[in-house]
């Protein structure tokens, strides 16, 4: 079944702000890394978006932080959980993989999702924006 354009699922929100929505995040998960652990962090910029529904897409983000050494997975689950699961309109989830890493998955009100994995050395931030109009 396809999503119409008046589902809930299609927000308001201009390409702008929907790309400023999810960098933002990015950036969130990547600051809850402890100071000084940080080499550098990569944020795409590009202009990626899938659809979503007919006339309705979503942007999509990619943050790497490259780390001095492998992140503490267990304490940025605690943190991300600190932030984002008490009181917000966040939910976080945790699913180990079959080779023991962890994806941690936030998941919005609007319909945006943040996928992060640490693995070696780096901190990855997936991210798919909440559905907007095609011509916003």
């Amino acid at each position: 079944m396809q999503r119409r354009l008046d589902d809930e699922t299609v927000f308001p929100l201009t390409k702008e702000e929907s790309q400023h929505l999810i960098w933002g995040i990015e950036n969130d998960v990547v600051a809850l890394l402890p100071e000084g652990t940080v080499l550098e962090v990569e944020q795409a910029t590009d202009d990626n978006r899938l659809t979503c529904a007919p006339g309705a897409v979503v942007w999509t983000g990619l943050t790497i932080a490259d780390t001095v050494a492998p992140a503490d997975v267990d304490s940025l689950i605690e943190d991300i959980r600190a932030r984002w699961a008490d009181g917000t309109d966040r939910a976080v989830e945790v699913e180990e993989m079959s080779d023991g890493d962890r994806v941690i998955t936030l998941s919005g009100a609007r319909g945006d999702n943040y996928f992060i994995e640490a693995w070696g050395s780096t901190l990855e931030v997936r991210s798919f924006g909440p559905g907007v109009r095609s011509d916003a």
